[in-house]
């Protein structure tokens, strides 16, 4: 199984509920050996995610600004989770 994951929320300095619910469900589904995971990363200032990341999977960055694609996906203009990644 591939899983999509969307770590925005772990480029911030302070994490929110969010970022660590996140963070625990990248942990626990690594645990699993037919799940890859793949992680989607957009800054357009270069903020920085953990380190352990990439142990854990594949990391996709692109560098647009956040706030642009929020709206862009909420009006449906933007391409699609997989689209973004590149089916990595």
């Amino acid at each position: 199984m591939r899983l999509a994951v969307d770590v925005r929320c772990l480029q911030d300095k302070y994490w929110t509920g969010v970022a660590s619910y996140t963070w625990n469900n990248i942990k626990h589904f690594a645990r699993y050996n037919d799940v890859e995971q793949v992680f989607y990363s957009n800054s357009h200032k270069g903020n920085q995610l953990p380190k352990t990341l990439s142990t854990y999977g594949k990391v996709v960055q692109r560098h647009f600004p956040n706030k642009l694609q929020d709206l862009a996906w909420r009006l449906n203009m933007w391409p699609t989770l997989d689209k973004l990644i590149g089916r990595a």
